[in-house]
């Protein structure tokens, strides 16, 4: 647990300032350097320790893992380098759905622009009028995401109307040479491009256009035997390949979503089920650019063909208590970041952040015109703003650096951020257990609901094929600053017959940034 001690104190610097942390925090930074069992005391002396339940009170959830890409690019165009990354448009304003009365959303009503806060505005005249249709708000902090057009304030453009138009008041940081690299690192919420000196820029997110998240529909299984398209019975798993995988999009079953978009109650199809008519089969190059993205191909320069289940990286982790020591495939292992192998020689020892990530760029193919079009079928679209570069994490939502393999993103209406979380899950691929004390500093628009969390594994290629591995059943247990209130249980109601009941409410602990309620 010590080792998770770093990731800890760099959530203090985000939440000392809150009254409920203040004598945590500063009692954390005057221990200093810790042990195992110093860390755990002041666990047991500082926080109540509650089981994550789901709704239906199952305490089984799915944890997914993410990376930090690393692309090609140039600070102008020209050349393979067409692709722009946009930092946060000047035009793109937001609205507080909360400051629009109940029976009003929905219809057109009047409102001023203040900053770059949409603000309604009582009857009479007013200089705008909001036409936003069915947009829905974002779940965390109720904002809709719009601009003016003329005397309306309308949605703002959905990705396709931005890649055939452009943003004229979008500020390019850079032009990377793959549409597919991008849209997987607007996934990821993050990451880095090299330039052509050689120079690193490193990314975070800066903001999205407000629109929900909708990967392209694809077969949920997609066996490449001999090169063609099969439904799920026939294939094997290790051939279960599908674009979502290989660009961490959601599949049918977990629906882990991505970290840069916005949720959505999805339909059947939007879930990938196909409708009754049955969905059309994946062209055959289409099907090989997602063959060729979830396999690795060219990745680090690698080399044609598919590595097989021996040449994946494979990972080891310390053992379960009385369980015996997984056994790591043949290959390469690699130990988790943080985490330490039992019996490992000496000068093994255990792997840093930087350790994780090779340093080398992700060579994805070049997609097809079909698969460029298919992904344009998703309205979400993510702006990034450039931070200083460092043997440091990224940053996460809740501001500061993430640590491999000990930060975690979750869903902040059920796992509050910057809150220390028991992960019990295991390896990617079932490759022996991870058990281990994680941080809640990160989240995405669309990783939803209790019992969900995407594992950290650092940056670059290895870390990109760790992850897009990663997709087990895990349980998860939340530990609380013990005076801290709790909404759920502070707005607890008296029901009729004498007990308590919880009233309806989205956020665990409410947080200006990250979880508000709309009442």
């Amino acid at each position: 647990m010590s080792e998770a001690w770093a990731a800890f104190r760099r959530s203090c610097g985000a939440l000392a300032s809150r009254a409920e942390w203040r004598g945590v925090c500063a009692r954390a930074a005057a221990l200093g350097a810790v042990d195992d069992a110093e860390v755990r005391r002041f666990l047991q002396r500082e926080f109540s320790v509650y089981a994550v339940l789901k709704a239906d009170r199952s305490p089984v959830g799915v944890i997914t893992g993410y990376y930090e890409p690393l692309l090609h690019g140039s600070r102008t165009k020209g050349g393979a380098f067409v692709y722009p990354v946009y930092a946060k448009p000047e035009d793109l304003l937001t609205l507080d759905i909360r400051s629009v009365p109940r029976e009003q959303r929905g219809q057109a009503i009047s409102v001023r622009i203040a900053g770059r806060t949409v603000v309604p505005v009582g009857s009479g005249d007013a200089p705008y009028v909001l036409d936003v249709g069915d947009l829905q708000s974002d779940v965390r902090d109720k904002k809709l995401r719009v601009r003016r057009e003329g005397n309306r304030i309308v949605p703002y453009p959905s990705r396709a109307q931005i890649e055939r138009d452009g943003l004229a008041q979008g500020r390019i940081i850079a032009w990377v040479d793959n549409p597919a690299a991008l849209y997987s690192m607007q996934i990821q919420g993050s990451g880095k491009i090299r330039l052509t000196d050689g120079r690193i820029i490193r990314l975070a997110y800066a903001e999205q256009n407000g629109h929900p998240f909708r990967p392209p529909v694809a077969r949920s299984r997609v066996a490449t035997r001999g090169g063609t398209s099969a439904g799920g019975d026939g294939a094997d798993e290790a051939d279960d390949i599908s674009w979502r995988a290989a660009l961490m999009l959601p599949d049918d079953e977990s629906s882990p979503l991505t970290r840069g978009g916005r949720p959505l109650q999805r339909t059947r199809t939007e879930r990938g089920v196909a409708p009754s008519g049955g969905a059309a089969a994946l062209e055959p190059e289409v099907a090989q650019l997602i063959e060729d993205l979830a396999s690795g191909r060219g990745i680090g320069g690698g080399g044609a063909r598919r590595p097989s289940a021996a040449e994946r990286p494979a990972v080891t982790a310390p053992p379960s208590a009385g369980k015996p020591a997984p056994v790591p495939k043949a290959g390469k292992a690699l130990t988790p970041p943080g985490a330490e192998t039992a019996g490992v020689r000496p000068g093994q020892g255990k792997a840093s952040a930087s350790a994780l990530g090779d340093d080398a760029p992700i060579d994805f193919p070049q997609p097809s015109a079909a698969m460029r079009e298919a992904i344009l079928t998703d309205p979400s679209y993510v702006f990034f703003r450039e931070i200083p570069d460092g043997p440091e994490g990224p940053l996460g939502a809740l501001g500061v650096p993430l640590t491999a393999g000990r930060s975690v993103a979750v869903d902040p209406r059920t796992t509050p951020l910057g809150f220390p979380v028991f992960l019990s899950t295991t390896l990617p691929g079932r490759e022996g257990r991870l058990n281990r004390l994680v941080i809640a500093q990160d989240t995405g628009g669309a990783i939803r609901g209790a019992v969900r969390a995407d594992y950290f594994w650092g940056g670059g290629s290895r870390a990109y094929l760790l992850a897009a591995r990663m997709k087990e059943s895990g349980r998860m247990w939340v530990l609380f600053p013990r005076d801290l209130p709790i909404a759920a249980r502070e707005r607890a109601v008296r029901t009729r017959g004498g007990g308590a009941a919880v009233a309806d409410v989205d956020c665990v602990v409410e947080d200006a940034a990250l979880c508000v309620e709309d009442r």
